[in-house]
C-alpha cells in the first residue's frame, strides 16, 4: 500500500481535528475559530482572522480571529473592526480577487498598501469566493522567528478557501437569519401590543418602554410639533409631548432649544417622502449636548396629520464600533416607527369616526329640537307663549343659566328685556345681566336707538328649576344681535353661571335658532300689533268699544262660573264740550290723552282693563273686585285727574271727573248690560250731585234702571 505524502499526510491530519472540533459544538464561530487555529497549525501561522464584506457600510469587516496580533493580554480584538476596501492589503485582495503572499515583510514590495509593516514574518491574504463572487478575505500571519510560508503551504491553505468561504456564508446567513427571527419577533410583539383595546397614550408609553429596551435608548417619547404651511412666517407651536418613557418636559425643552430648528428642517423634508421610501433612509440622527454629555437623538416622523407632525424620539448614548449593529437598529426603528404611525393613524380615525358619530347624532337631535321649535312656535301667535316655548326647547341644545332676550315693543314703543332663568337668581345676577345687555346692545347701530334717558323693562320669568340657592353672578355669556326687516332691533344673550366657555359650536346652534325664533316672534308681535290696533282707540292708545265689551262678556261669565266680584267703573269727563268750544277740538284731544294716561298708571297691569267708551266717556274693568274696592279705587283715579290739570300753550286747565260704580254682586244682573246699566244709573246719580264725584249703584238707585 502506497504511503501518503506529507502533504497527504498533514491534511488528513487536518480534517481528522476539524472532524472532532465540529463533532464537539454546533457554534459556527467556535468551529470557524478552531478551523483558523487548524490552518495556523498546519501552515505554521502564528494567528489568523476572516474578514467578510459589508454591503452596509462598504467595508471589510473583521468576522474571527484566532491568536489576532491585535489581542493583548488574552483580551479579544475590538469587535466591528473594519478596513475600507481601498485601504490595506486584504482590500485590494478583495478588489483584484488575487492573493498576495510575502515570505518576509521587511523585504516585500514597497507598493503594497501596508497598514502595518512593523518587523518581518511573513503573511498570506487570499480571497474567500461563493460562486465566484467575493464574500471576504483570509489572512495568514508568521511572527518574526517563524519561516514564512511555503508554496506547499500556499496550495494547501488555497485548497481549503472554498470550504471556509462555505462555512462563512453558511454562518453569514444562519446569523441574518437569527437576527431577522429576532426583529421579527420584537416587531409582533409591539404589534400585538400596539393593537390591545386600551388608550393609546398607555399603549404608546409601554411601546415606548419596550422599544428602548431593545435599541438600548436612554429615552424614548412620541411628539407632536407644529409645521406651519409658511415657515417664514414664524409663530411656530413648541412641541408637545403625546406619550413618552423617561423622557419629562425638561428633556422636551433642552432637546427642542438644541436641535428643534434643524429638526423642524429634517421633518419638513420627510413630509414630501412616501411612507414606503423612508424605510431606505437612515433615521434623522442628530448629536446635542445635554449637560457634560452627547447624545445621539434619532427622530422618525409616524404620522403628518393637517399641519401636524408626529414624530418618535429615541435618546441614547453614541455607540460606537459595529456599523452592522446601527444599521440593523435603524431599519428596525424604522419599521417600529412604522407600526406606530399605523396606530396613531388608527387611533386618529377612530376618534374621527367618534366625532363624526357625534356630530350626526347632535345634528339629528338638533333637527328634532329644531322640527319642535318650529312646528310649536307657528302654534300660537302670542309672543310671551313663543318666548316661553323657545327658551324651554333652546336650554336642549345649549345649556344656560340664563336666556336673555332685548326686544323693542312696537306697540308699547319700548325696549323689553325679557329673562328665563334656569334656576333662581339674585339681585346681583340680575344687576350684572341688565347692565351688560345694555351696555352690549349699545354697541349695535340699533333702529330706533336706545333712549338712554329711559331704563327697560324687565321681566324674569319663572326659573324652570326653584331649588337651591338664589345665584350672584355668572362667569360666561354669549350674544347676537336680533335683526328684523334689515333692522337690528333687539339682542339675544346667553350666560352661564359655570366658567364653561361657549364654543362656537355653541354659536352656531343660537345663530341656526334665532333665524327660527325671529321669524315666530316677528309674526306673533305683527299679530299682536293688529290684534291692538284693531281693538285700541287711536287717539288715546286705551282699547275701543269693542274690546271692551268682548272683555266684559269673558269677565262677567268667569265671575259667575267662580262667584267672584266683577266692578265696572264708567267715567265721564265733566264739562267736556267747554274745552272743545272754548280752546279747541286739539285742546279736547289733549285732555282725552291726559285722563287716558292716568287712568293707565292708576290700574293694575294685565289685570284691570281700560277703554274709552265712547266721545268723552271712558270704563275701566276691575276683575275680583268687590264694591267697596272699586269705591276706593274710582276715588284715587278721581283725585289724580282733578289734581293734575292740563298744560296747553302756556294755560293751566283744570280738569275733573264724574264715575259711577257698579258690582255684580251688589247689582242683580243676568246680562252685561245690566252692569252697564247700572254703573250708568251711579254716574247720572254723580253728575246730578254736582259732578267731580264717585258714586256707587246700590239698592235705593234700583229706581235709575
Amino acid at each position: 500500500m502506497k504511503r501518503p505524502s506529507t502533504r497527504e499526510s498533514r491534511l488528513i491530519a487536518f480534517h481528522e481535528r476539524l472532524a472532532a472540533e465540529t463533532a464537539e459544538t454546533l457554534d459556527l464561530e467556535k468551529l470557524l475559530k478552531a478551523l483558523l487555529s487548524e490552518l495556523s497549525r498546519l501552515t505554521g501561522a502564528s494567528s489568523g482572522s476572516i474578514m467578510i464584506h459589508d454591503p452596509a457600510s462598504g467595508n471589510l469587516k473583521l468576522y474571527v480571529s484566532a491568536r489576532h496580533p491585535g489581542r493583548i493580554g488574552g483580551m479579544r480584538p475590538r469587535p466591528g473592526t473594519s478596513l475600507p476596501l481601498d485601504e490595506g492589503i486584504a482590500g485590494k485582495v478583495f478588489r483584484e480577487n488575487a492573493p498576495i503572499i510575502v515570505a518576509d515583510r521587511k523585504t516585500a514590495e514597497e507598493s503594497l498598501p501596508w497598514k502595518h509593516r512593523k518587523g518581518r514574518g511573513g503573511f498570506m491574504s487570499l480571497p474567500l469566493c461563493i460562486q465566484r463572487r467575493v464574500i471576504g478575505v483570509l489572512n495568514l500571519n508568521c511572527s518574526d522567528d517563524l519561516p514564512g510560508f511555503t508554496d506547499e503551504d500556499v496550495r494547501l491553505v488555497t485548497a481549503l478557501t472554498g470550504s471556509v468561504a462555505a462555512l462563512v456564508e453558511k454562518g453569514r446567513l444562519l446569523e441574518e437569519l437569527r437576527q431577522a427571527h429576532e426583529e421579527t419577533q420584537k416587531l409582533y410583539d409591539l404589534a400585538v401590543l400596539l393593537g390591545r383595546e386600551a388608550s393609546l397614550e398607555a399603549t404608546l408609553t409601554e411601546a415606548l418602554r419596550k422599544l428602548a429596551g431593545d435599541l438600548e435608548a436612554d429615552r424614548t417619547a412620541v411628539i407632536r410639533f407644529s409645521m406651519p404651511q409658511h415657515p417664514a412666517s414664524g409663530g411656530d407651536q413648541p412641541p408637545t409631548i403625546v406619550s413618552a418613557w423617561r423622557f419629562e418636559n425638561e428633556h422636551l425643552k433642552r432637546l427642542s432649544a438644541a436641535v428643534g430648528q434643524s429638526l423642524r428642517t429634517e421633518l419638513a423634508l420627510s413630509r414630501k417622502t412616501a411612507p414606503t421610501d423612508r424605510l431606505g433612509r437612515p433615521p434623522v440622527s442628530l448629536p446635542f449636548r445635554e449637560g457634560k454629555k452627547v447624545l445621539e437623538l434619532f427622530c422618525l416622523p409616524l404620522l403628518n396629520v393637517e399641519n401636524d407632525s408626529f414624530v418618535l424620539c429615541a435618546i441614547r448614548t453614541p455607540r460606537s464600533g459595529d456599523p452592522d449593529a446601527a444599521h440593523r437598529h435603524y431599519k428596525f426603528l424604522s419599521l417600529a416607527a412604522r407600526q406606530m404611525g399605523n396606530a396613531l393613524e388608527r387611533s386618529e380615525m377612530v376618534e374621527q369616526l367618534r366625532i363624526d358619530k357625534e356630530v350626526l347624532l347632535e345634528n339629528a337631535l338638533r333637527n328634532e329640537i329644531f322640527l319642535s321649535i318650529s312646528t310649536e312656535l307657528a302654534s300660537t301667535l302670542d309672543p310671551h307663549l313663543v318666548l316661553r316655548k323657545a327658551f324651554d326647547h333652546f336650554n336642549r341644545l345649549v345649556p344656560y343659566t340664563t336666556f336673555t332676550i332685548m326686544l323693542f315693543d312696537e306697540i308699547e314703543q319700548t325696549y323689553r328685556i325679557i329673562v328665563q332663568p334656569s334656576r333662581r337668581l339674585g339681585p346681583a345676577y340680575l344687576r350684572q345681566l341688565r347692565s351688560e345687555v345694555v351696555t352690549s346692545f349699545g354697541e349695535y347701530p340699533a333702529d330706533p336707538p336706545v333712549d338712554k334717558g329711559r331704563v327697560p323693562v324687565l321681566e324674569v320669568f319663572h326659573p324652570q328649576n326653584s331649588d337651591g340657592p338664589a345665584l350672584g353672578k355668572y362667569g360666561q355669556s354669549m350674544q347676537m344681535p336680533i335683526v328684523l326687516n334689515d333692522k337690528i332691533t333687539g339682542l339675544v344673550h346667553l350666560s352661564r353661571v359655570e366658567n364653561i366657555t361657549f364654543t362656537r359650536t355653541d354659536f352656531n346652534k343660537l345663530s341656526q335658532f334665532t333665524a327660527i325664533f325671529v321669524t315666530s316672534i316677528k309674526n306673533a308681535l305683527i299679530h299682536k300689533r293688529t290684534e291692538k290696533l284693531a281693538f285700541t282707540d287711536p287717539l288715546t292708545g286705551l282699547y275701543n268699544h269693542r274690546y271692551f265689551q268682548e272683555s266684559l262678556h269673558q269677565e262677567f261669565i268667569r265671575s259667575r262660573r267662580y262667584e267672584k266680584p266683577l266692578s265696572l267703573m264708567i267715567i265721564d269727563i265733566d264739562h267736556f264740550k267747554k274745552f272743545n268750544d272754548t280752546w279747541g277740538h286739539l285742546t279736547g284731544d289733549k285732555v282725552l290723552i291726559h285722563v287716558g294716561e292716568a287712568f293707565i298708571r292708576s290700574v293694575r297691569s294685565q289685570i284691570d282693563t281700560v277703554a274709552r267708551y265712547g266721545g268723552e266717556e271712558f270704563a275701566i274693568l276691575l276683575p275680583e273686585t268687590p264694591l267697596a274696592g272699586a269705591r276706593l279705587f274710582a276715588e284715587r283715579v278721581r283725585s289724580a285727574v282733578e289734581s293734575n290739570p292740563v298744560h296747553v300753550d302756556g294755560k293751566v286747565l283744570p280738569v275733573t271727573i264724574s264715575i259711577g260704580v257698579a258690582c255684580t254682586l251688589v247689582t242683580n244682573c243676568d246680562k252685561t248690560s245690566d252692569l252697564i246699566a247700572a254703573a250708568d244709573a251711579a254716574l247720572y246719580a254723580a253728575k246730578d250731585a254736582g259732578r267731580n264725584q264717585v258714586k256707587t249703584f246700590e239698592s235705593e238707585h234700583l229706581e235709575h234702571v
